[in-house]
Order: C-alpha cells, then sequence, then structure tokens
C-alpha cells in the first residue's frame, strides 16, 4: 500500500493531455512512487483508456542551488528596474556565473548572498542565466523578467490623490490608471469586483483618492471610462477612517451609469458629513490594464460653495516651515491631521489669506481640512 509516511514531492491534478514532459521533483533517496488516480470522465467497461505510460527518470549529477530571482523597482533613481538575485545555499558547486542578455558585465560569486543586475528601462523583457561553473545540470535561466512601469503617485492610502467635489461628474474629474500599480496593503479588503492583488498579470494593484463629504451629507464618488484610454472594468470601495485604520463604508462594481465602472452614494444618514473618505480602485479581477476617469459630486453642492473652494490655493508643497493658504472667501478654519487621523494643529485665522506653522512638525504626510464659508476642503502636505 501507499507509505502516507513519505513526503510528496510533486502533485497536481493538471490535465496533462498525455504529456507531462517538464514535471520536475528531487528525492534524497534510491527510490520514487508514482501514484495515478482516475479521474473517473469515462468507465473501463466502456472501453475507452489512456494509452501507455511511459517514465523517464534522469538522476541528478549534482544539488542546485536555491535562492530565488526577484524584480525590484527602481523609480526614484532610473526611473527603471533592477533584478536581484538571491542565493541562499550553492548547494553541491562552488561557484557561478550569474549573467543577463541585455549586455551587462557578468558576475563571478563563490559565497551566497544577493546580486543586483539593472537598472533596466520598464517594459525591457530581460533574461538572468544562472550558470554553474562545475556542473550545466545546475544551471538555470530565469525569462521575461520586466517591470510594466513605476508605480503611480497614489499606490498607497497614504498617498491619496485629493479629489474637489463638484456639481456634476464632468466638474472635476481626475484621470487614472492602474498601469504599474502595486498592492496596497490595506485592510480591510474589498468585498466586490474580484479584487485580486496578487494576479501574476501584475495588474492586480489598487488606487487612491481622498475627498471631504460636503456639510448636508450628500456625495457620489464615480468612476467612468477615460475617453483617449483603454477602457476596462473598474472596482471601487469607499472607506471611513484613517490610512492603516480604515472602515468600509461601501463596495461596488458596476452601479456607474458608464457601463462596467463603479459608483457610490453618501448619504446624510451614513453620518459622514464634513469627514474625509478615501476612494480604493482596481480593475475587476485584476487581470487586465484598465484606465479611467473618478469624480466626486453632488447637486446639493451650490455654486458658491463649490466656487470658495475652487479658489483655494496652498503653496510651498512640499514645505519646510510655513504653509500659506489664499481663498477668495474668508478662510474660516484650517487643521492639520496626521496619518492616524489625529489633529495635531489648529489655526481660525478668518481672513483671504493665512501662514501656518508646521516647523515644529516630524517630517511626513499630512491631511489638511479648510473650512470657507461652512465649506470644507481636504488637501494633502507634505513635510519635509
Amino acid at each position: 500500500g501507499l507509505d502516507t509516511s513519505a513526503p510528496i514531492l510533486f502533485q497536481s491534478d493538471t490535465n496533462f493531455s498525455n504529456d507531462a514532459s517538464g514535471i520536475t521533483a528531487t528525492s534524497t533517496g534510491d527510490s520514487i512512487l508514482v501514484r495515478l488516480v482516475s479521474d473517473t470522465s469515462v468507465s473501463c467497461g466502456s472501453g475507452s483508456g489512456s494509452p501507455d505510460l511511459n517514465f523517464d527518470v534522469f538522476c541528478s549529477t549534482c544539488v542546485p542551488p536555491t535562492g530565488s530571482v526577484d524584480v525590484v523597482e527602481d523609480c526614484a533613481v532610473s526611473g527603471g528596474f533592477n533584478i536581484e538575485i538571491t542565493l541562499t545555499d550553492l548547494g553541491t558547486s562552488t561557484s557561478f556565473t550569474i549573467s543577463d542578455d541585455q549586455g551587462s558585465p557578468s558576475q563571478n560569486v563563490n559565497v551566497t548572498g544577493t546580486y543586483t543586475f539593472g537598472p533596466y528601462t520598464n517594459g525591457t523583457l530581460v533574461a538572468i542565466s544562472v550558470d554553474s561553473d562545475q556542473d550545466a545540470n545546475c544551471s538555470d535561466t530565469f525569462s521575461d523578467l520586466t517591470q510594466v512601469a513605476c508605480p503611480p503617485s497614489n499606490d498607497d492610502c497614504a498617498n491619496a490623490i485629493t479629489i474637489t467635489p463638484g456639481e456634476t461628474f464632468d466638474t472635476n474629474p481626475i484621470v487614472g490608471t492602474n498601469l504599474g500599480a502595486t498592492d496596497s496593503g490595506e485592510l480591510p479588503l474589498p468585498g466586490c469586483a474580484s479584487y485580486d492583488p496578487a494576479d501574476p498579470t501584475g495588474f492586480g494593484g489598487d488606487l487612491w483618492y481622498a475627498v471631504t463629504v460636503p456639510v448636508d451629507g450628500n456625495l457620489t464618488i464615480q468612476t467612468n471610462a477615460n475617453p483617449t484610454g483603454n477602457g476596462g472594468d473598474s472596482g471601487m470601495a469607499v472607506y471611513s477612517g484613517s490610512c492603516g485604520s480604515l472602515a468600509l463604508v461601501e463596495c461596488d462594481d458596476d452601479d456607474s451609469p458608464d457601463g462596467a465602472y463603479s459608483q457610490v452614494v453618501i448619504e446624510p444618514i451614513d453620518g459622514l458629513a464634513g469627514q474625509v473618505v478615501y476612494a480604493r480602485v482596481w480593475e475587476f479581477s485584476g487581470n487586465a490594464q484598465i484606465d479611467f476617469q473618478i469624480s466626486a459630486y453632488s447637486a446639493t453642492l451650490s455654486t458658491n460653495e463649490f466656487e470658495n473652494l475652487s479658489s483655494l490655493r496652498f503653496y510651498p508643497n512640499p514645505v519646510n516651515n510655513v504653509v500659506n493658504f489664499e481663498a477668495q472667501k474668508s478662510i474660516e478654519q484650517i487643521t492639520l491631521f496626521n496619518m492616524l487621523g489625529q489633529s495635531v494643529l489648529t489655526a481660525k485665522p478668518n481672513a483671504l489669506s493665512s501662514e501656518l506653522d508646521i516647523s515644529d512638525l516630524q517630517t511626513g504626510t499630512y491631511f489638511v481640512k479648510v473650512t470657507i464659508d461652512g465649506a470644507s476642503k481636504t488637501v494633502r502636505v507634505v513635510k519635509q
């Protein structure tokens, strides 16, 4: 009978179309047991069956190395990417020659460690060869390594792009794409539109936006197709709270009037008036590029309120010491929040312009809520 205590080296229920070549398994013993289980698609009594099975077993002449080959972004320095080859065990080889197919100098290594190649231009398909200098059977090549694009600026919650609410979708739309986006890791995860940040296509990343709900509590957040882009199918989740401590308000797939796009409607009963909410956008199932527009709007947002908020100017950003605020109507209050949602500084200038001294604050990202004539707008400021 089957020795169930033996380690399983390989198992799969994949239909190999009568050709299982390429399957590999490594055993440290001198025997391998193969067990085949019928898929019950046909009966033996019907006369149908499989052709004869041939097994070719090759004994390796060496113990292969262990480690990993990873694509690592280098956007801040080169605008592209590097490839890191990490060897944790050399196996029975004593040295390796590592090279790429892009003309980079090869590296000869005889100790474990991490070895870097690059930088490469985004979109370049790179092959890395790790060749044993003692036995070709313990060499390997890793192909089609690439980074499609650098992550967008709003790749995580802390760097959410601020949306200014308007009276209609077309008032203040922002164009977005998931090209280069990565998994932000924010919890709780969305519960709709097949959110899959681990999809092997690399299109499973999410993008983040922040908007202040008007004082009357009415706001619609919506995605539409980008007329000049590739279109697609979006998912969107809206959260309250602060980055790292979010609460899901609603998750939506296809409620937008623009086809397979998303819409979340916030009402006074939700109790979010005057609060900052976050919109998380991704491509349905995370397996394709999506180009979209996102906007926040409310028919109850008066023209005066909209003009007052639109007139707000703040500078410089990033800032070292003092942020300047200017508006066409009196600035009633300025409140600075850290990324935990805690208020760290408040001013009530009641003037058309104001200076906010943040020199004593730690470096990092802050949200500034500015109230003008009863309406509020939240902007992001980076303290250097």
